[in-house]
Parts: C-alpha cells; structure tokens; sequence
C-alpha cells in the first residue's frame, strides 16, 4: 500500500515533538468540517522535518472517512510543465478513489490509465479523466484539478509538498497556479503548502503582491529543543543516556533534527565496530558527518553552500559573507567595509541570505542559522579535504577539537538560540556539585543539581494555569524558568508562591530589574544568570572534555 510505503513504521515511531504544530492543523480541520477555508505555508531549510510533520497528519487525518485527503509532493515530479500538471492530476484522482491504499504508479500516467481495466476506474472517474485530457491550456487542466476536490461533498486536505517546484514551473509558463487555487478552493478546505525554499513561501502570504496575502499561516520550523533532542536520540540510539550527552547532541546539531538523526545513528553504528563507549562514539560520529566527505551533514552543508543559494537573484557575495558571518556576528556596515563595497549594495547581498534563511538578524548583528553549519564553513576554508576521521587518526582529531574549539569562543547568544544554549547549560551541569556563584548572581554557598529533568510541568492556581521550563527533582527540587525578557522582583516572586521549590534559577536573556537583584539579599535560594554569564560558562565547557 503507498501510504505504508509513503510513511513506513520506522519512521513513524522516530516522530518526535513537533506537537504545537499538529494542534494548530488539527484546529484548523475542526474549522473545516464546518465549512470553513483554512491555509498554511509550512517551510524551513531542507531536511528540517517538514515532510515527517506532513505525513503525521495525513496518517491522522485520513483515519476520518469523512474528509477527503490528498498529499502530492513535486520533487521528483518532471520540470515539464504539461507533464507535471499530468501527474498532479493522477495523484489527487488516487488520493480520492483509494486514500492512499492502493497502487499509485497506474494513477500517474494518465494515458495508461485511460487504457485501464473498468475496475479500475468507475464511469465517473474515467469521464473527469477523459474529459480532463481533452484540454490543452494549461491553467484549464489546473482548474479540472481542483474541480475533483469542489465537486466532492465531503471537507477536503490538500498538501502540497516542496510547493516551489511546481510554483516556479508554471509561472514559467505564464500560468497563475496560486491565483487558480485561490478562486477555486474557497471553502471545506484545509490547504498545507510546504516547501523548502523559504524567499517563495513566506512570500506566499506576506507579500501583498500575493494571491494568498494575509490569508494563509505562515509556520517557519524551528530548531529541537533539549526535550525533543534528548527523546529522538534515545529513540535512535535505543538506549538511556545522560543529560550531559543530551546536551553534547543538542549543542553539536543547533537543534536541526536532520543533524540529531545523522550524529546519532553514526554513534550507534560506531559503539558496534570499535567497541567505544557511546560518549566517545558520539565525538568521532560528530567529527565524521560533519568534517569528511562521506558524512551525510557534510553533504547537507555542500548542498546549501552550493545549490540552496542558487535560489537567490544575487549571488556574487552571498559566499564570502558566509564564511565572515560563520567567524562572528557582523553588522551590515561591517561586511560592507570587508567587501570594500557599498552598504546599500552589502544590504541586498545581506537580504538575499535572511530570505533564504542560511542567517538571522538580531539588534543588528548577523549570525548564522546553526552553528554546525557555521563551523563546516570554517573547516572547508582551513582544512583540506578529509575523507575519514578514524579513532586513531590523532592528527586530524587534534584539529578538528581545535577548530570547534575556536567556535565556541568566538560564540554569541542570539534570542533566537538562547532557550537552547540554556537548556544545554542545565543539562550539562545535571548531578554536578558547583559553586552557583559560577553561574551568575546568589547568595548560595554550594549546590548539587538534581539529575531528574521534567520538562515544562504545569500547576492549576485560582483558576489559572502556571508552567514552568524545568524542574529538576532529587531530594530537592529547584525550578528553572527561561526568558527573552527582562525579570522583576514581582515575576520571582511569583514563581516562588507557585512552584515551593529549594532553589529558584532564573535564566534571562535581557538581564534583571534592579527590584529583582535586590531579592537575593532577602532570599538566598535565588541564582540570576544574564546572557554574559551563560556565554562564560558554555565557552569553559565547550572547551573542556565531555567527560562524565
């Protein structure tokens, strides 16, 4: 059956996290059932797990036989316009008759299938065929398309996979494929477009130009945080591991669950053949995929340094700002007085790589998206060409741990990553007995950390539901909440009377009132730690040795 095939059992039981982004399609198919038009655009750099998202849901979604679903994906659709538009509609004409249990191959050559036994095919189904090949403009066969979804009586789900391909070849052909949808697709229906290239879709709906302006959802994937980092690679590795080599994951992939999946099924491949324990595996898995020609990450970073930017209409700078930005955070100023050219020119350059993704942009300052990629930048500029890391290449080893080394120093925290380097920071220092004054501002003498995590735990008070980031248990209990904004005295104060814990860690990206400092010389279970602060100690970390 194609929708075993489609999505098979391995798959399905590493699906990891990405719950947030269920509950809004899941709401919005309630608002379908009842008539309504619903879209969204769902995009991210490849492999960031957009496609794994889409077939949860269809999986979900078509155990309802009240709802019709169809899921067609263009990449290894032909560019051939006339062709692609045939297979389109071959694979919603499946998707409707079989639900994606039956045998898609026949459906997509639409001559074959004229030709078919009537079993195949009912007298209904073979005239909206016949009929459909009988026209020759291409934005006719469009329409006859999402005729077979209008004509249903049933709410329908349409998605769209790598919606750019089939965006880009028909309006090389003058046809207006977002224009058709919008005037057809008007009601009982839920409309998922994904694609890869993030210029074109988030331009879908933000752009006013746009057919579908202000009328469909953006959702941009973000990168895994500890939890999910931590359970897929348990999932993977098929074993417990600790929250030091959690965090070691998390903080080797950014977060980018392609990275997580590569690193990890490495690892567990090389605990096999050199008989090492996995904290050591994990460490030459990282330095294999991400540094030698035969890693999987490795080609993912040649594949965005190479083809992704093609993307752009500017390409000349788009690599030498790259390779600046992978070194350190940069203003626009700064990589035009570098390129020795205009900050006009330098900014164009500049939006070309935010529209893409491959940087983000905070209070100015231009990072890159994951800092592996970052680093892969780095190595392909300083070290030659390495086809295998072994154990015992100490040489190259020394290198690399140099290399990474050197990145963690130059590191800044963005907004954009600080929830996921705090939560590396705790789960590094799990079960670790410290002086808490290392970790910013107290009153406390000394601590042991638990070692039990739970994540985001929530509590019900005068009908008002409280959550906090993370509570560690073991003894004692300390509550850690995490935050981009400034912290007073009345939000600590506020968590105290909630959470009753023995110690309170407040983690902010922003920095605390002066109210909030004071509170430590009344309470003396209470650490402060500020963006500097967790810079100092990620950076002594990174450059020590992982180590249990």
């Amino acid at each position: 059956m194609y929708i075993e095939m489609l999505y098979p059992r391995t798959e399905r039981e590493l699906f990891t996290n990405r719950e947030d982004v269920l509950m809004m399609l899941d709401l919005a198919l309630e608002d379908v059932r009842r008539g309504a038009f619903k879209g969204f655009t769902l995009f991210g750099i490849r492999r960031s797990g957009k496609t794994l998202i889409l077939k949860e849901f269809l999986t979900r979604a078509i155990r309802d036989p009240t709802i019709n679903v169809v899921y067609v994906d263009f990449e290894g659709f032909p560019k051939d316009p006339r062709e692609m538009v045939d297979r389109f509609f071959g694979a919603v004409l499946f998707w409707l008759k079989t639900r994606g249990y039956g045998n898609i191959v026949r459906f997509l050559d639409i001559q074959t299938l004229a030709r078919s036994p009537s079993d195949i095919l009912k007298g209904g189904e073979l005239n909206k065929l016949l009929n459909y090949m009988t026209l020759d403009k291409l934005d006719l066969k469009l329409r006859s398309i999402f005729k077979l979804l209008v004509e249903s009586e049933k709410p329908s789900v349409l998605i769209l996979d790598e919606f750019q391909d089939f965006l880009i070849t028909l309006l090389s052909e003058k046809v207006d494929p977002l224009g058709i949808m919008r005037e057809m697709l008007r009601s009982k229906t839920l409309l998922i477009l994904s694609g890869s290239v993030r210029s074109i879709m988030r331009k879908i709906a933000k752009d006013f130009r746009e057919r579908y302006f202000l009328q469909l959802r953006n959702i941009e994937l973000t990168p895994f945080n500890l939890k999910s980092t931590w359970e897929l690679a348990e999932k993977i590795l098929q074993q417990t591991i600790s929250g030091r080599l959690a965090a070691r994951i998390l903080r080797m992939s950014g977060g980018f669950p392609f990275y997580i999946h590569a690193i990890t099924e490495r690892a567990k491949e090389l605990t096999k053949i050199f008989e090492v324990p996995i904290k050591e595996a994990l460490e030459l898995a990282y330095y294999q995929e991400v540094f030698t020609t035969r890693g999987m990450i490795y080609e993912h970073c040649r594949y965005l340094w190479t083809e992704y930017i093609m993307h752009a209409k500017r390409k000349r700078y788009l690599r030498k700002i790259l390779e600046l930005v992978s070194e350190k955070p940069l203003t626009a100023s700064q990589i035009a007085r570098t390129l020795n050219t205009d900050y006009s020119i330098a900014v164009k350059y500049v939006d070309e790589l935010l529209d893409l993704g491959l940087i983000v942009k905070e209070n100015n300052k231009l990072y890159i998206f994951n800092r592996t990629f970052a680093t892969w930048i780095q190595a392909r500029k300083e070290l030659p060409e390495i086809n295998i890391v072994m154990p015992y290449e100490k040489t190259i080893l020394r290198k690399l741990r140099e290399l990474e080394k050197r990145v963690a120093i130059a590191e800044k925290i963005a907004s954009h990553n600080f929830e996921m380097m705090a939560q590396i920071l705790v789960a590094t220092l799990l079960g670790k007995t410290l002086n808490p004054r290392e970790l910013g501002e107290t009153k406390l003498s000394r601590i042991k950390l638990p070692t039990k995590v739970i994540f985001n735990p929530t509590k019900k008070k005068n009908n008002k539901i409280y959550e906090l980031d993370l509570l560690l248990e073991n003894g004692q209990k300390v509550a850690i909440e995490i935050t981009i904004s400034k912290i007073d005295a009345k939000y600590i104060e506020e968590t105290i009377n909630i959470w009753k814990a023995d110690i309170y860690w407040f983690i902010s990206y922003k920095g605390f009132t002066q109210s909030a400092k004071q509170l430590i010389e009344k309470n003396q279970t209470i650490i402060l730690t500020q963006t500097h602060h967790l810079e100092q100690i990620l950076r002594r970390i990174a450059t020590q040795d992982w180590a249990e």
